[in-house]
Formats: structure tokens, C-alpha cells, sequence
């Protein structure tokens, strides 16, 4: 881990150095070939209804290169299943940030951690639990700063509620920010291992790889499953409680205070996510984005990966630092 560590000051350290030293306000100084995001301010104020508003289509995209081969961790050569480039966009309105996010992915991985039904007859199940999904990541800071505000999507345990969780990345330690809304909920039986603690109400018919908990209820015995039922046929790992968005209308938290909306094409194996916050949450383990002309972001994507800080990931990649200018 200490090696681990030195690698990431290291990127950090020359990252900074690359992108202007303490010049805050980024454009004037720095080398032409820094890439610049400029928010757009002119537009309607998106709804997050969809990743393909309207307004979208009036910003201009900026094409940020991922880097294959220098991701935060090191990766091994397979991290070309990582995409090139990031295609993006910036929208502030109404003192809220929107920034919108297009790539290219080998394929939607969201059923790796899932039980598979292996006998119909007395309802055992087998469990994969070896957990990995697509990740995004937002990172934020500016020069002086020693830490990312870090806002990460996941294809599988944030997206289907339409949120990012919120963390900070220093010294090669994600963080949680506070919070502790629990949105996703790991679908095991503590009393039986052969099953899962969750099915669908609508019993074999639902084969979808993501279950809300509103939709579920927990079967007591074989009889419960219902029919239709054939071997090889999956229940998923994971539920997702939605309860959490109405709790965070009353209790805001930190933690779950970035929205977003996305969407995935899977003939064109394009992913469009858009994702927002406040410039000022208010909250002490968020940056301030309202006081600031400008400020350094990185992205990050994971491939089917279920950690940031697997030393010798070969499935991501992560890009230098660009500036995104505020109004």
C-alpha cells in the first residue's frame, strides 16, 4: 500500500504542475494544450429526465482522452477495453452544476454478482458473488487542494436511483462522505444459504438484473416461489431501496447529494450520463465550486471493476487533468 501511495502523490504532484501550478483561473497561463470544458450558461436548466434533453444539443462537446496506460493504478495492457475518450459537456444553472458524459463500452456488465437457480424442484439456488460493475468517476480540485471531491457512478448500486455517492480521494484513500442512507442491499438469506433473501413479486416472470425492494418479498418456503421456474434462470444480487430519495428530501446528505440520469444503448454499447450538484452543497467534505472561476478535474472509468484502488487493475483507465471553467 505505501507503494501504492507514493505512485498516486507522485501523479498528483505532476498533475498540478502540468495544469499551471497556483493559477487558479486556469485559461491565461497555462499551455494550449490543456484541455478546457466551458460551461454553457445560456441554455435551459436541464431536468434529468433524460441524457438527451434538448438543451444538450445547443453545448458544445469536449473530447477528453482516457489514458490506457497511466490510470491511477497501473494498469496491465488489457486496460484497452477501456475506452479512448470521454465526450463532454457543462451546464451551470440556477448556482448547480451539470456535466454530461458520453463513452463507448465493450458491453454492459451488471449480472455478475446474482444467484442462478440450479434445482426447480427444491429451489436451490447457486451465488455468484464475485461483484464487479461499470464505474464513472467525476474527481474535482484545484491547485493548493491535497484532495479530490470525488462523485462516482456505478452502473449497478447508484444508477437505478438515480444517484452518485459521494467520496474524497486523498493520498489514494477513498472516503465516504457523510451519510448513512443505505441504497443498496446485498440479496442474501443470513438463514439460508441456498437462497435468496429477495424475490420479485412477480416471481419467475421478472428477469430483470435489478431489484427494487418495494417490488420484492421474501419467500418462506418452496410453495412461495410460484411457477414457471427452470434451472439456470437468475435472481439479482443486489436490491436497490428507493426509500433513500424520499429520506434525503427530509435529511439531506453529503453522501448522496449528486443526481443523476443516464442511460445505455446496448446496439451501440454507448453509455450517456449526466450528473449534478449544487457549486455549494453546504457541506464541509464538498468543495465549493461557487467561489471558484475554474477547477481541475480528472475522469475515471472502471470496466467491470468493483474497486478504485485494486493495485494492477487491468480494466481502467483515467485522464489527465483538465480545466472546467465556471461562470
Amino acid at each position: 500500500m505505501k507503494q501504492v501511495n507514493l505512485i498516486i502523490a507522485l501523479l498528483i504532484a505532476v498533475t498540478w504542475i502540468s495544469c499551471g501550478g497556483s493559477d487558479s483561473t486556469g485559461p491565461d497561463d497555462d499551455p494550449p494544450t490543456i484541455t478546457r470544458v466551458v460551461a454553457n450558461t445560456s441554455v435551459a436548466e436541464p431536468t434529468l429526465s433524460s441524457p438527451d434533453e434538448s438543451m444538450w444539443s445547443s453545448v458544445t462537446a469536449t473530447t477528453v482522452s482516457i489514458n490506457r496506460t497511466g490510470a491511477i493504478y497501473k494498469p496491465f495492457p488489457k486496460a484497452a477495453l477501456v475506452p479512448a475518450s470521454v465526450a463532454v459537456k457543462a451546464i451551470v444553472k440556477n448556482s448547480r452544476l451539470y456535466m454530461r458524459f458520453e463513452w463507448t463500452d465493450d458491453s454492459l456488465h451488471i449480472w455478475p454478482d446474482h444467484w442462478t437457480l440450479i434445482n426447480n424442484n427444491s429451489f436451490n439456488f447457486t451465488r455468484n458473488d464475485v461483484f464487479n460493475e461499470d464505474h464513472f468517476f467525476a474527481m474535482f480540485t484545484k491547485p493548493g487542494q491535497d484532495w479530490y471531491d470525488t462523485w462516482d457512478w456505478r452502473v449497478l448500486t447508484t444508477a437505478p436511483a438515480g444517484l452518485a455517492e459521494g467520496y474524497t480521494f486523498s493520498s489514494g484513500t477513498l472516503t465516504r462522505d457523510a451519510g448513512t442512507q443505505i441504497l443498496s442491499i446485498q440479496n442474501i438469506n443470513p438463514f439460508d444459504p441456498n437462497r435468496p433473501k429477495w424475490i420479485h413479486q412477480d416471481k419467475s416472470q421478472f428477469s430483470e438484473p435489478i431489484l427494487y425492494k418495494s417490488q420484492t418479498f421474501e419467500p418462506q418456503d418452496i410453495g412461495d416461489f410460484g411457477a414457471g421456474w427452470v434451472p439456470q434462470m437468475k435472481v439479482a444480487g443486489w436490491v436497490i431501496d428507493l426509500n433513500v430519495l424520499e429520506n434525503l428530501q427530509q435529511n439531506p446528505q453529503s453522501r448522496w447529494d449528486i443526481t443523476t440520469i443516464s442511460s445505455y444503448d446496448a446496439d451501440s454499447d454507448v453509455y450517456k450520463l449526466v450528473m449534478s450538484r449544487a457549486l455549494n452543497s453546504g457541506f464541509d467534505d464538498d468543495m465549493n465550486m461557487a467561489i471558484e472561476d475554474s477547477v481541475q478535474v480528472r475522469l475515471g472509468i472502471l470496466d467491470d471493476r468493483d474497486d478504485l484502488t485494486q493495485y494492477n487493475s487491468s480494466q481502467q483507465g483515467f485522464s489527465n487533468s483538465f480545466w472546467l471553467i465556471l461562470p
